[in-house]
Formats: structure tokens, C-alpha cells, sequence
């Protein structure tokens, strides 16, 4: 049983950034297969029974019950189902930004653990995919990040550690920009903003915002003792963006108001 479904149009709307290309749902047996050139667009294969296997350049990847086998855009690949019946849905992802989605997940090529989706999902996705609207496309891509939403991205030994390492080097490089907040960061880290904040908390116990505004707070700290800069212009090199709640901070976090955390000179001389 083969049954697919493609959006009537060729691109997805022209103010969309990526949309969802197609979507099906397969019941094969067992060493039914195909082989893929690389695609323009992003796939993720979802398996409800059964098993299969994915070969991207040889490497195998396992599609088993409940997990999601993602493949970005520009793979070439070839699938065979190794249980007597394999049962699976998939949709593709098309688009300038088709793999963007996978991206703000965290999801590169692989296979990853769901806790099982309903088929009425995929129904719905499919009967949205084939009206081809505008609003049918903004909600069949709704109904697609709220799947992506819903994989578990297990730690790898080093990965965390080094993606944790360089979005606590882009905070310590853009603190003092006030337009800088978790989302500028997430975008510069190239991850959701979900993803990024799991990822911090797990290897610092920690948020990344927690994290940015105590950075902002510590050297504001650092700069009352030292200079002899007014609170008002501290606070903005320190990235913050109104100063009384830089002021309220300081009071929080010292019990004294920012002027009496000054140092000893520039209580004296300071403006």
C-alpha cells in the first residue's frame, strides 16, 4: 500500500520560507527498497511498525517503531524494509530554507526516538498539504514543527559540551550589545531557541538567559568600582537596556543601591 500526496503547487508560497513538499504514508514488505539521488528538498520517514534501513554513502541508519529518520536536502540515499511488513509515514520539507526547520531542532541526518505519533496527524497533514493554500500551508507547517518539537535528541559524548562552549563564547562576545537576547542568540548559534535552552541548563544547570544577564550584572558590578562612569552609561555598556533595572539588579543582588557599591575613588569623583 503506497498512498502520497503533493501540494498542487510547485514552490511554496512566496511568503514562506520553506513549506511542506509532500507527504505519504507506506505498508511494504519485506525487502521492498528504493534508491535516491540527492534531493532538493528535506525528509523525515516516521515509523509506525515494523523495521527498515536507510544507507546514506554506506553508513546504515535503523528505522525502527516510533522513531523519526531524518534526511536533510542534498543526500543521496537508498531505503529497504527488513521486517516482513514495514509500516511508515514521511513528509519533505522544500524550499531556500528547507532544512532550516532541522536545524532549530538540532536534527542532522540520523534516526531519533519519538514517543509515537498519532495516524490522525498525518491524515490531517496530508489533507492540508493537498488543499495548497496559503492558510492550509502555514498549518500543515505548524502541524510539522509541533512533530519536530516532540524528538528526543539524545547527548553525545563531546557534542554538548562544544555547542554549550561556543553559545556561552557568543554571550561573553555580544553581552554589551542591548539588542542582543536569547533569540539573536539562538540564531547566531544556529539552534531553536528550545533546543539551545536544553542543551545549556543539561551541561551548566543554568539558563542561557540566567547566564547573559549575570554576565551583564557582573561586569556592571566590576565597572562601579573601577570607573567613574554615571550607573546610567554603565548599564548600557553593559547591555542593558533601562538602567533603573540595572539599578534594581545591583540592589537584589548586594543589598546596596549601585552608588554605594562604588569604589572608594569613584564615590569621590565620580559625576
Amino acid at each position: 500500500m503506497m498512498d502520497m500526496t503533493y501540494r498542487p503547487t510547485d514552490r511554496p508560497s512566496s511568503r514562506l520560507p520553506f513549506g511542506i513538499r509532500s507527504t505519504g504514508h507506506y505498508r511494504v514488505r519485506k525487502d521492498w527498497g528504493e534508491q535516491f539521488r540527492p534531493r532538493h528538498f528535506a525528509e523525515a520517514w516516521y515509523t509506525r511498525e515494523g523495521t527498515g534501513r536507510f544507507a546514506l554513502s554506506g553508513s546504515p541508519i535503523l528505522a525502527e517503531k516510533n522513531s523519526l529518520v531524518i534526511l536533510p536536502a542534498g543526500l543521496e540515499h537508498d531505503l529497504t524494509a527488513l521486517s516482513d511488513t514495514w509500516e511508515f509515514y514521511w513528509f519533505t520539507l522544500d524550499g531556500p530554507k528547507g532544512n532550516d526547520p532541522l536545524h532549530w531542532f538540532g536534527l542532522s541526518a540520523g534516526s531519533y526516538a519519538t514517543g509515537g505519533f498519532p495516524p490522525e496527524t498525518f491524515r490531517r497533514l496530508r489533507d492540508l498539504v493537498g488543499e495548497g493554500t496559503f492558510a492550509s500551508q502555514k498549518r500543515a507547517l505548524t502541524l510539522v514543527m509541533g512533530l519536530l518539537a516532540e524528538v528526543d535528541i539524545p547527548p553525545v559524548e563531546g557534542d554538548g559540551d562544544t555547542r554549550v562552549a561556543l553559545v556561552q563564547r557568543l554571550i561573553r562576545d555580544n553581552y554589551s550589545d542591548p539588542a542582543f537576547d536569547i533569540n539573536a542568540l539562538a540564531v547566531k548559534a544556529g539552534l531553536h531557541r528550545s533546543v539551545l535552552s536544553r542543551l545549556f541548563v543539561r551541561e551548566t544547570g543554568q539558563s542561557p538567559s540566567d547566564f547573559l544577564r549575570d554576565l551583564r550584572l557582573k561586569t556592571g558590578l566590576s565597572l562601579l568600582q573601577d570607573s567613574f562612569l554615571r550607573v546610567s552609561e554603565i548599564a548600557w555598556r553593559c547591555g542593558f537596556r533601562d538602567p533603573a533595572y540595572f539599578s534594581r539588579l545591583v540592589q537584589s543582588r548586594t543589598g546596596k543601591p549601585p552608588r554605594e557599591n562604588r569604589g572608594k575613588i569613584s564615590r569621590e569623583f565620580s559625576p
